[in-house]
């Protein structure tokens, strides 16, 4: 947790003496980090796999994936209920938002069936640095990314 401390100077007129007088006030606070509202993208090998997805719909899709990923693990998850709305906010079908997934899948971006997937922590991790660093080098990913 981060400790913050504001310091604010006044300065005050008595109007009896016509002096000017400084009073100091801080105020301390303890603010919890939010781990959730933070991610990181790997701008480097996320910009050469993002130009080869041909679709801006298929691009919308990881966007949304990335943004709805699990802290810590990178899972998603596409119920039906969810794939609905899905399918309702991109104004897409059902079997495109299938063959937009199967694409990332070709790409290496995104890996899972069933409603369930997972994003290539090389490219994007929503979670502590320390537990991606754990995943790439224990070797408990299946992604390969390769540029041709």
């Amino acid at each position: 947790m981060a400790t913050y401390v504001k310091s604010e100077v006044k300065e005050f007129l008595d109007k009896d003496t016509g002096e000017i007088f400084a009073m100091e006030t801080s105020k301390t606070w303890t603010a919890k980090q939010s781990a959730e509202q933070f991610y990181m993208t790997f701008i480097d090998m996320y910009s050469a796999c993002f130009t080869k997805i041909n679709s801006d719909r298929a691009k919308d899709v990881l966007t949304w994936m990335c943004m709805n990923a699990e802290f810590n693990t990178g899972r998603v998850l596409i119920t039906p209920a969810i794939r609905k709305e899905l399918c309702q906010k991109l104004d897409i079908s059902s079997a495109a938002l299938s063959t937009h997934i199967t694409a990332l899948k070709k790409l290496n971006l995104v890996q899972g069936n069933q409603g369930t997937f997972f994003i290539n922590p090389e490219i994007f991790w929503k979670g502590e640095l320390s537990v991606r660093n754990k995943l790439l080098k224990d070797g408990n990913i299946t992604f390969t990314i390769s540029f041709d």
